[in-house]
């Protein structure tokens, strides 16, 4: 109880969010995490103004730590940003936005329901990840003019086969829904590697899994549809690159 006070007590600080910096070990990064934790499991009477109500808040992030923001990721810590996961389980669904705005699939903000970042209960050590910046495209990097929410929607992964068994497939990805997938309609996209010191035989790779959706207007999408930690003998070394919206 007393730690939910003293966090509530940093948002009403008059110079948060550098006053909070210090309260968090690992500084920026995991205040961010913690922020977007506690934000998604509060209940909108529209779930649409999910993405809109936490805009000052990124905001006043985004110009106190000097980086661009949008959808409820940061460019300085955009890959870690991906890899949240629904929270104990609930059922997320996506948000159907008004007219005119877009929250793309990668985003939290995009779907109804609590999340949480992975973390070493997900195989995933924060310190001991080597992030795979050969296998994404940041959108704020590719980006050359303003980031507002309506402009970031989409960037560019490199998409490769899982190799896991149909049956088993619930025991390696986590999925943000209760939808039914064939996993060799799935790909993945490697965010993270933990670093190898020689002495772990089956280091992990931390990955987006995506699936691709036929368009109401004809053509096809690839959208997020969970995150997984794998090992890589399990995942093709070739692949290709795709927008993952």
């Amino acid at each position: 109880m007393h730690l939910q006070s003293s966090k509530a007590a940093l948002l009403g600080d008059a110079n948060f969010p550098t006053s909070a910096v210090a309260h968090y070990k690992d500084g920026r990064q995991l205040l961010i995490q913690d922020l977007y934790e506690r934000y998604s499991s509060l209940a909108f009477t529209e779930p649409a103004d999910r993405s809109v109500a936490i805009l000052g808040l990124q905001e006043r992030l985004s110009r106190t730590f000097t980086t661009k923001a949008a959808h409820g990721l940061f460019e300085a810590y955009f890959a870690r940003g991906l890899l949240w996961r629904r929270r104990d389980w609930q059922r997320m669904r996506r948000i159907a936005q008004p007219s005119g705005r877009q929250v793309p699939s990668w985003s939290s903000l995009s779907k109804e329901g609590s999340i949480k970042y992975m973390d070493t209960t997900d195989q995933l050590r924060f310190k001991e990840t080597a992030w795979a910046t050969n296998d994404f495209k940041s959108p704020f990097t590719v980006s050359k003019g303003s980031t507002s929410m309506h402009e970031v929607i989409a960037f560019q992964g490199l998409t490769r086969r899982m190799h896991i068994p149909q049956t088993d497939m619930l025991v390696y990805i986590k999925f943000d829904s209760d939808d039914d997938f064939e996993v060799n309609d799935l790909r993945c996209v490697v965010i993270g590697r933990d670093r190898s010191d020689g002495e772990e035989e089956s280091p992990k790779s931390h990955v987006l899994v995506i699936n691709q959706y036929r368009r109401p207007n004809g053509g096809h999408i690839w959208e997020r549809v969970g995150v997984a930690s794998l090992i890589s003998s399990v995942i093709d070394e070739k692949g290709e690159w795709v927008d993952i919206h």
